[in-house]
C-alpha cells in the first residue's frame, strides 16, 4: 500500500511540475521581465508557492492515473489542465496572471519625508516593486527604506 502511495506521489509530482513550470514561465516572460522585475524564480518559487496544493495535485493525478479504473479519465483531465496552464505563455495571459496574483493598485508609499501614491508590483523577501503613473520606470526599493499601505 504505501509503495502504490509513493509512487503515485512521484509520478503525480512530476506530472504537476509541468504543469508548475509553464505557468511560471509565463509569469517569468510576461510579467516580471516585462516589468524588470529581478526577483522572480528564487523568491517566487518558494515564497508564492502552495506545497500544500502540490502535494495533494501530485497524489491526486499520480494514484488517479496508475491505480483507479478511471486512468483514461484522470490522463485527459491532466491533458486539459496542461494545456490550460500552457495558456500562460501568451503575453496577455501570463501579464493577467502575475497581475491577478501580485499587483496591488493605488497603493500608498513612504520612503524619508517622501510620500507618492503608485501600483506594488510585487513584494520580494528585500524589495518591492513600485509602478508610479509619474515614471516609466519600475522603481525597486529597499523594504526597510519604505512604509505601505498607509
Amino acid at each position: 500500500m504505501i509503495y502504490k502511495i509513493v509512487n503515485g506521489f512521484i509520478l503525480g509530482l512530476a506530472l504537476t511540475l509541468m504543469v508548475d513550470f509553464l505557468v511560471f514561465i509565463g509569469l517569468k516572460l510576461h510579467y516580471f521581465d516585462a516589468l524588470k522585475i529581478t526577483e522572480y524564480f528564487n523568491i517566487y518559487f518558494f515564497d508564492h508557492q502552495s506545497f500544500v496544493l502540490l502535494g495533494i495535485s501530485a497524489l491526486f493525478f499520480g494514484i488517479g492515473v496508475l491505480y483507479t479504473p478511471f486512468a483514461k479519465l484522470f490522463w485527459w483531465g491532466y491533458l486539459v489542465l496542461l494545456g490550460v496552464s500552457s495558456l500562460a505563455l501568451m503575453e496577455s495571459v501570463g501579464r493577467s496572471l502575475g497581475e491577478a496574483f501580485f499587483l496591488q493598485e493605488n497603493q500608498q508609499f513612504q520612503v524619508g519625508n517622501v510620500r507618492f501614491v503608485g501600483d506594488l508590483l510585487y513584494e520580494g523577501r528585500h524589495a518591492i516593486y513600485v509602478k508610479r503613473p509619474d515614471v516609466e520606470h519600475t522603481i525597486r526599493i529597499v523594504k526597510s527604506d519604505v512604509r505601505w499601505g498607509l
